[in-house]
């Protein structure tokens, strides 16, 4: 070995090397929280501090590493090379030195362990802040807007938010350090340590082992191996086929997956997992519980497995297939991202739910649950050794009843499907009743309710059921509808339509409902109701949803009463009789047909009316009290008060009268507060709640000339054509800006 034996500062090596932490190398463990570490970790800055302050030396001992392209790869010095790192970015810039040059060499650091790990030390050298005796660093850095709330469960990232914790805490009230930390090896430099350079090793295990006092531990999968293979044999389970699978079949079955050190331990494991958590799920109690696998824990794995049985169904999945491509096959023959018929679409990029989870993806409970229940099922018809015609309605009932369980939150609906109180119930039912059915509609219809399913998700299910079994046709009508992504499996809402006639009605939904026509579908929903979906409340009143751009999943699948429904339904079906060519031209006819019905004092007169008022990313609004002469509504430009909004009755006459007679921005309210019209002329015009309109100024000059316009106006709107309340609105604005703008001309 031709070993190069040299004394460095961390400067000297940074500026001579890139650093970078290798893929093998541990977490940085001296900013973890326990109670041992925090000692090691304030003896260290003990040391540090008055090796700085005092000027003397401390010698951080040996790094080794191999150098490869100019790039440093530390086989042993990790930890203290990571804390000097943070220790010379703290300083630089309490010190205000982290000029561009001392930016560019400390990006010379890094870590190849995780992304977010590399990242952070790119982030962290760029960010500057103020400090104070009271700062707390952590808290400043987590509060950037550069700062992935998913780093907080980087341990790297963890444990260096603690350390600069604690150098902060230990080197705030010193001073004039940098220039000692940059130092010349020849100038007595506070910290050093002896670098020795590997040029003629590779980087393997046993030379980590070598340079490493601590060794290179075993990894997981190694360790899994044996403690599962001792667990089978002491309690007496058959271990034989894991003994011999576990070298050859499933190595063969999960190559394809190995990492980029050829090794499938990740792969094994991810898989081992996924199945001991849905195995644990066949007849763990249902409760409101968190999964006891979210994170690994060897000894909760193994000693899941407590009868042979289960023992038997893990060797029974891993068989299921012998390689990748088998796997693919398999997947690709039952899922898809596309409405295909005789498969069932998945609402995601990626539909080879299998892959993922090999690949270490972190499914859903509705995933896994519904991956698990394919891989009993294909099992279950292997080893019959016949064909299965209706797998593919089974997965299809199983995706529609696991997507059932949401919840709605801001104005879009997320899964509520959570491990002991759905994924646990879901699982056991499916084995006890459609696991085995051949035709899993017709078992459907023989179902009575149950607690294992929400009562309207299962009768959901059923209703289909009982028009396939009417008609056999209506299948693929409600597989093709039930698989847009406007309804991505709940059609409860337009179900009947489809006993009604046989037109294709996911043509129909898919014409309608486009970003384009938002705007225009959203004014012919309310030329025929009221088909918002209540939120909740606020200052301002409650919040109201009416669709978004090119979004229309909550409106169309949000289980409201018969109204809503038949909304819906009126929709379709005036379209479909519509006599008019093209999208808009039937959506526009819909409104000529219902407009003149509508009284012109209503909220929806309005909205249908003037397009503008409904034309936001968002369709939100606060109602005052949500009657049908509502004038109190407030469009909502983010999903809480907080920020500006505005009335869509001020809105459209402000954007009427013109930039001249009144600025929009100024007609907006902030958080709670409605808003006013604010003409240029320095009047303020505001809607009461019984519609009448509001003038108020400053200037007691103007008091005769408004209430003269005031009368004016009162004359001609009570002797005049009926007028709405934007163009009451509009009509009264320009004659007082023209009056007082006249007055102060004179």
């Amino acid at each position: 070995m031709d070993e190069i034996n040299t004394k460095y500062t961390f400067w000297n090596l940074i500026n001579q090397y890139n650093i970078e932490i290798p893929i093998m190398q541990r977490d940085y463990a001296q900013g973890r929280s326990n109670s041992k570490t925090s000692t090691i970790r304030a003896d260290l800055l003990d040391s540090l501090y008055h090796s700085i302050n005092d000027d003397s030396n401390i010698d951080f001992d040996f790094v080794y590493g191999t150098v490869d392209n100019g790039t440093l790869f530390p086989l042993d010095g990790q930890q203290r090379l990571t804390t000097l790192f943070l220790l010379h970015w703290y300083v630089a810039m309490k010190e205000d030195k982290l000029t561009d040059t001392v930016k560019e060499i400390l990006k010379k650091f890094t870590y190849s362990t995780r992304i977010s790990s590399r990242e952070f030390c790119q982030s962290i050298v760029e960010y500057e802040f103020d400090l104070n005796a009271d700062t707390i660093v952590s808290e400043i850095i987590k509060d950037a807007n550069w700062y992935y709330r998913t780093w907080d469960k980087d341990p790297t990232i963890k444990a260096m938010l603690v350390m600069l914790d604690s150098i902060h805490a230990k080197f705030f009230t010193s001073s004039q350090l940098f220039h000692k930390l940059v130092r010349d090896i020849a100038d007595n430099p506070p910290i050093t340590f002896s670098f020795i350079s590997l040029d003629d090793y590779a980087l393997t295990d046993d030379l980590y082992i070598k340079m490493n006092a601590r060794g290179k531990a075993l990894s997981d999968f190694e360790n899994f191996k044996a403690k599962f293979l001792q667990h089978l044999k002491h309690q007496g389970f058959e271990y034989k086929p894991f003994e011999d699978a576990i070298d050859i079949r499933w190595t063969d079955l999960l190559w394809d997956y190995r990492s980029n050190n050829n090794t499938i331990d990740d792969a094994f494991l991810h898989f081992f997992s996924f199945i001991t958590e849905m195995i644990y799920a066949e007849d763990a109690e249902a409760k409101d519980m968190n999964s006891p696998y979210r994170t690994f824990n060897m000894n909760v794995l193994i000693n899941t497995y407590n009868t042979n049985d289960k023992v038997m169904r893990l060797y029974e999945m891993f068989d299921l297939w012998k390689n990748k491509a088998e796997i693919n096959d398999c997947m690709n023959s039952i899922f898809s991202t596309a409405h295909e018929i005789g498969k069932t679409k998945l609402f995601e990029q990626n539909c080879n739910l299998l892959d993922r989870c090999l690949k270490g993806d972190n499914l859903s409970y509705p995933n896994k649950v519904l991956l698990y229940m394919i891989m009993r099922r294909v099992s279950l018809y292997k080893q019959q050794d016949k064909l299965d015609p209706g797998l593919a309605d089974y997965a299809r009932v199983i995706r529609n009843l696991v997507s059932g369980v949401r919840t709605l939150t801001k104005y879009s609906y997320q899964s509520d499907f959570r491990y002991g109180r759905h994924a646990v119930p879901f699982v056991q039912f499916i084995v006890a009743n459609l696991l085995e059915a051949d035709d899993v509609y017709e078992v459907l219809l023989s179902l009575p309710a149950t607690s294992a399913i929400r009562e309207g998700n299962l009768k959901d299910e059923q209703d289909k059921a009982e028009l396939i079994k009417a008609n056999p046709v209506n299948k693929e009508r409600i597989h093709k509808l039930e698989d847009l992504e406007m309804f991505k499996g709940s059609i409860y809402n337009v179900i009947h339509l489809l006993t009604e006639s046989s037109v294709d009605l996911s043509d129909l939904f898919a014409e309608i409902f486009t970003a384009d026509n938002t705007v225009l579908a959203a004014r012919a929903l309310l030329s025929i109701g009221d088909y918002g979906i209540r939120l909740g409340g606020s200052a301002l009143g409650d919040r109201v949803y009416f669709g978004s751009r090119g979004n229309w999943h909550t409106i169309l699948t949000a289980k409201q009463d018969h109204v809503h429904s038949d909304i819906l339904c009126s929709l379709i079906r005036q379209y479909h009789a519509a006599e008019a060519e093209g999208v808009k031209a039937k959506l526009n006819k819909i409104i000529e047909l219902n407009f003149p019905k509508m009284g012109s004092d209503t909220w929806r007169y309005h909205f249908v009316k003037y397009p503008g008022m409904l034309d936001a990313p968002v369709m939100q609004y606060a109602f005052s009290d949500r009657s049908e002469t509502d004038v109190g509504i407030t469009r909502m430009d983010s999903s809480t008060l907080n920020g500006y909004h505005i009335m869509p009755y001020y809105q459209e006459i402000a954007l009427r009268l013109g930039h001249d007679k009144c600025v929009l921005d100024d007609c907006r309210g902030k958080n709670s507060e409605e808003g006013i019209i604010v003409l240029t002329c320095g009047l303020r015009i505001y809607l009461d709640y019984d519609s009448t309109m509001q003038v108020s100024y400053d200037d007691a000059d103007y008091d005769a000339t408004v209430n003269k316009v005031i009368n004016k106006f009162d004359k001609i709107t009570n002797n005049g054509e009926k007028q709405d309340c934007v163009e009451r609105g509009l009509l009264l604005c320009n004659m007082l800006h023209r009056a007082i703008t006249s007055q102060k001309q004179k």
